[in-house]
């Protein structure tokens, strides 16, 4: 998996760049989303792309997309948000607070990604010109980069985030379905037998 803050931040992007038809698009919103950042010397997620067969790609968006699925964050169909993929969504949102600019650009290039496919962005990422990590000192188009070679790294420096709420993010992605569902199991158990209990207490000759 990605770190638990990339991820997160995964699950907001892939959100807000709906609708999500193909993995192509699962790669490239991420790709244009950090180009536009670095262009603006902002930080934000600190995924690595290399030059591959469909242009921009990175190993880290697919282990944080899988990671998304298999813990049930995000339906296997179409990458939309389940139930617990909202509540991670409602963690990310409380982000913005001191990271105004990165999300305000953010939000920009994911409206860009949301009116268009993954084919349509894997044309436009080719004829995107930057400098690659690999190449320094030469702004050249995607389309012409060798096989294997880093376009985009960013720095390790990424967003500001509380103490507490990067534990909650953490702890949230670290935990698994199974995890959750005893969990929820117990809680209710518990439930039942305070009320049990409760019952038990009032005299059988109550006034109601």
């Amino acid at each position: 998996m990605a770190n638990s803050l990339d991820t997160a931040l995964l699950l907001y992007m892939l959100d807000e760049s709906a609708p999500i038809h193909g993995r192509l698009k699962v790669q490239k919103t991420p790709f244009f989303v950090g180009l536009g950042l670095a262009e603006e010397g902002l930080v934000g997620p600190t995924f690595d792309f290399i030059r591959y067969k469909n242009g921009p790609f990175s190993q880290a968006v697919w282990n944080g997309l899988d990671h998304l699925v298999a813990y049930q964050f995000l339906r296997k169909h179409d990458y939309g948000l389940t139930e617990r993929g909202l509540f991670l969504r409602d963690l990310v949102g409380m982000l913005r607070k001191g990271n105004e600019k990165s999300f305000d650009l953010m939000d920009t290039a994911l409206r860009y990604c949301r009116v268009r496919s993954g084919q349509v962005l894997m044309h436009e990422a080719y004829e995107v010109e930057l400098e690659p990590v690999g190449i320094p000192g030469r702004r050249i188009a995607v389309r012409d980069i060798p096989m294997g070679v880093s376009i985009l790294s960013p720095t390790e420096t990424t967003l500001e985030v509380p103490e507490d709420l990067a534990r909650i993010i953490g702890t949230e992605l670290s935990t698994t379905p199974d995890e959750l569902e005893a969990a929820a199991a117990s809680a209710a158990m518990t439930e039942r037998e305070a009320t049990g209990r409760l019952l038990a207490a009032i005299p059988e000759n109550r006034p109601f």
